[in-house]
């Protein structure tokens, strides 16, 4: 980013007064831009991250019999 700002800078020093003033309207207004967006896209990604989560979108169901010693040995049941 600086090397961009820095180019820039050279840039608007370099260029007559008019398009120099509407390039920095126009920067200003992405900026503007930009941080208008970053709360709705932190709440979007924030809200789809959720609905990607694996245990929480897991609708499947063992249909058999579960062992009676499953939360004492699950690790042998899952690993083994």
């Amino acid at each position: 980013m600086i090397a961009i700002a820095k180019h820039l800078d050279a840039k608007l020093r370099a260029w007559r007064s008019p398009t120099a003033h509407k390039v920095e309207r126009l920067v200003a207004d992405i900026i503007a831009l930009a941080d208008r967006e970053i709360p709705a896209a932190k709440t979007a990604r924030q809200s789809a991250a959720r609905s990607r989560d694996a245990f929480l979108a897991d609708k499947k169901v063992f249909p058999g019999r579960t062992p009676k010693d499953l939360a004492a040995n699950h690790d042998r049941y899952l690993y083994d």
